[in-house]
C-alpha cells in the first residue's frame, strides 16, 4: 500500500493538517478492512491477515482488526499464532481499560 502515516508531513505542525490527515488515515483503514473481507471471501487468508496486521500498525488498539486477525488465524489452522495474537489483543484492550472478547467467542463468531 502506498499510504503511510506521514501524510502531509511537511506541514506536520500546522493546525489545518489534523483534519485531512485523520480523514486520510480513516479512509485508508476502511479500504484495508474491505480488502481483508474480500480476501476472506475468496479464501485468501494470507492476504486478509496481512491487511489486519497493516491496520494494527496504524492503530494497535483497533479491536475489530485484532478480532479479525485472531479469528482468521484460528480458522486457517494457525492455532498457536492465533493464541499469541489473542494475548496481544487482550493486553492492548487492558491498556485502555477494556475487556477482550473471550477467545472461545472469537472462534464461534462469523
Amino acid at each position: 500500500m502506498l499510504f503511510r502515516s506521514g501524510f502531509l508531513e511537511e506541514d506536520a505542525y500546522e493546525a489545518w493538517v489534523v483534519g485531512p490527515r485523520e480523514e486520510a488515515r480513516a479512509t485508508y483503514v476502511e479500504v484495508l478492512f474491505a480488502l481483508a473481507q474480500d480476501a476472506l471471501d475468496a479464501e485468501g487468508f494470507e492476504a486478509a491477515m496481512r491487511r489486519y496486521r497493516e491496520i494494527l500498525e496504524i492503530d494497535p488498539y483497533d479491536e475489530h482488526a485484532h478480532r479479525g486477525l485472531v479469528r482468521g488465524l484460528d480458522r486457517s489452522g494457525h492455532h498457536g499464532e492465533a493464541r499469541r495474537c489473542f494475548q496481544s489483543y487482550a493486553a492492548r484492550m487492558r491498556e485502555i481499560g477494556l475487556r477482550a472478547t473471550p477467545f472461545a467467542h472469537l472462534q464461534d463468531s462469523p
